[in-house]
């Protein structure tokens, strides 16, 4: 009985095609005759548990995928189909006409994109004034929140230490891709303050931006002022929400008083940058070597050739060329910044090459039964994340489970030129991690391979296994180069406040790193269990003395060599260090290494 009526469930489970030249979205997608065309079609039709999405091999598209959730023992899955290279995901826009680009007046050598501009036809949002707002408090955020004869009041008891600890909120909205969300209000203050950080955003986990705001600082006077914001969407969202962030800027014993006024969507000419432009991936004409142009926070910092510059305000991007960009480069990629692929829960994540994203590769919040596999994701990140005492910090990841991660797996992946870490788990609330499985996955050109970091002392760090993964040359990228913070490494950690840490890392590679081989900021390496690795001393590049002080805990308290490191701590009693003695190691494929062909290339340092 139990096999027939898993059996059955099965039949029921329908398989969806997408094909980018041959698909159309008016079709019903089940065949491959009769395939879908578009990401906006795949994020816009329900998905039944158990269902697949397939697209084309040697297909490419433009956007980012929106998961479905699943059910257990029946996952949405989103793979491949046909022959020829992985299907491509791509999360930037291309700026390859000349007619991308204009010279602006008076500044030597220094171009920019062609603005953004609104139609003149409104859609009404009724949930604006029509539903009742919220608010939400936590850490030592308090308020009072009533409401008023037209509006809202907001006494703030106690500011909070960080924005999200007070928040405001107007929940749901439906929030269609590609437009613009003009949002206007009224609003004083007892006390002058400034409004940060407002978001159109999911409601739920992940809690992913759904679009940039325009302006992006306002300053609420003791006078009333009606204010205008303009929301330029990026992905469709039907669960959506808008949420100001006002803890840590709310002072204490200020009256915010707040009037919603209207809310209305309407199109979008533009040449699709509505969001942050984290990195520039150029090829100049005649070469085939790709770089990344240098993100620089003002248009008088454009020193040198490629250097560029998003400005918030107007979504417009400033480049440094000796003439116009399109002549000198046959690739320019701006990638925005957005998750290439969100995460769900019951979800399967197959096969596909995700490139040229300023966010996450794969973005995940929260997620119990997620697979990502066989998947190649490179070219990652370097979108703002937050701005603090005038210094920005930039982010993005390859894989990232964010609060909390349960029976994960990521498996068979390649990962290549990241901002930040290949593949996280991390979070500031009380969550949970078990039964997490990475391995077998290749790093190579990433600013760090591995990370992990949770604040919260009553968060659960429980079976969690890194093994069988090729780690090489932490730090040899285009991020480090433009990192202000340089952390090259290949095992990093931050804060790690839990009571208790379940976590193996065991069977791996790790080779080659501009700075450390492991980088812990907190005290708890030695709680890790870690053994029978293959760490590889690249001293050949650089100073052999230093190089030997490769790990290091406990914000640089210890910074020791191999021998040393094993006798503090007790970890890796069964590895080896060696010296890499190829014949032509320059022209080694790295990404072929594994454990044998590198004890048998090496030598016992």
């Amino acid at each position: 009985m139990t096999f027939f009526f898993t059996l059955t469930m099965n039949l029921f489970a329908t398989t969806y095609y997408v094909d980018n030249k041959n698909g159309n979205d008016d079709n019903t997608g089940t065949g491959e005759d009769v395939a879908w065309r578009t990401i906006d079609k795949v994020n816009g039709a329900t998905l039944n548990p158990g269902d697949t999405v397939r697209f084309r091999r040697g297909g490419i598209w433009r956007g980012n995928i929106r998961p479905q959730a699943g059910e257990a023992g029946k996952p949405i899955t989103y793979s491949t189909y046909g022959e020829g290279a992985k299907p491509v995901i791509m999360g930037s826009v291309p700026l390859t006409n000349e007619s991308d680009w204009n010279r602006v007046p008076g500044r030597d050598n220094i171009w920019v994109t062609n603005e953004t501009t609104l139609s003149g036809e409104h859609v009404p949002c009724p949930a604006v004034t029509g539903q009742e707002w919220s608010h939400h408090c936590d850490g030592n955020g308090k308020i009072t929140f009533e409401k008023s004869e037209d509006g809202y009041c907001l006494t703030c008891l106690n500011s909070g230490e960080r924005e999200s600890n007070i928040q405001l909120i107007l929940a749901p909205l439906d929030v269609p891709a590609g437009k613009a969300f003009v949002f206007r209000f009224r609003a004083k203050a007892t006390k002058p303050f400034a409004l940060k950080n407002v978001r159109l955003m999911m409601r739920t986990p992940p809690w992913s931006p759904v679009g940039h705001v325009v302006p992006s600082e306002m300053v609420v006077g003791t006078g009333w002022q009606e204010y205008e914001l303009v929301f330029f969407t990026s992905v469709s969202e039907p669960d959506g929400r808008i949420t100001f962030f006002i803890g840590h800027d709310f002072p204490e014993g200020c009256v915010l008083s707040f009037v919603p006024l209207e809310g209305y969507f309407t199109d979008v000419i533009s040449n699709g940058i509505n969001v942050d432009v984290g990195n520039m991936i150029l090829i100049e004409k005649g070469k085939n070597e790709k770089f990344a142009g240098f993100k620089r926070w003002s248009i008088d910092e454009l020193e040198e050739e490629a250097d560029f510059y998003y400005e918030p305000e107007t979504n417009l991007v400033y480049f440094r060329s000796e003439v116009n960009p399109a002549v000198k480069y046959r690739t320019i990629e701006a990638a925005l910044k957005r998750n290439i692929f969100g995460g769900n829960n019951h979800l399967v994540i197959d096969g596909f090459c995700m490139i040229n994203g300023a966010a996450h590769g794969v973005g995940a919040g929260g997620q119990d039964d997620m697979t990502v596999r066989n998947c190649e994701i490179s070219w990652i990140g370097g979108g703002h994340l937050y701005t603090r005492n005038n210094q920005p910090t930039r982010y993005g990841n390859g894989v990232e489970f964010y609060n909390g991660a349960r029976n994960c797996l990521v498996e068979n992946n390649v990962f290549s030129e990241i901002y930040d870490v290949a593949m996280t788990i991390q979070g500031p609330d009380k969550v949970v991690n078990e039964n997490i499985v990475w391995r077998n996955n290749v790093v190579h050109h990433c600013e760090q391979a591995y990370e992990i970091w949770f604040t919260e002392k009553d968060s659960v760090i429980r079976n969690v296994l890194f093994e069988n993964n090729t780690c090489v040359e932490a730090g040899h990228c285009w991020g480090h180069r433009q990192r202000p913070n340089k952390r090259a490494t290949h095992l990093l950690g931050y804060q790690l406040k839990t009571e208790k840490i379940e976590h193996i890392i065991r069977n791996n590679v790790f080779t080659g790193s501009l700075q450390n081989l492991i980088w812990y900021y907190n005290d708890r390496i030695a709680e890790f269990d870690i053994d029978d690795n293959i760490w590889w001393d690249d001293s050949v590049n650089g100073d052999p003395e230093k190089m030997k002080e490769l790990f290091s805990w406990d914000a640089d308290k210890n910074r020791v060599s191999f021998d040393n490191y094993r006798k503090l701590t007790g970890n890796d009693s069964h590895s080896k260090m060696i010296k890499p003695v190829f014949a032509d190691p320059e022209h080694f494929d790295y990404r072929i290494l594994n454990r044998d062909e590198i004890g048998s290339a090496g030598a016992d340092f």
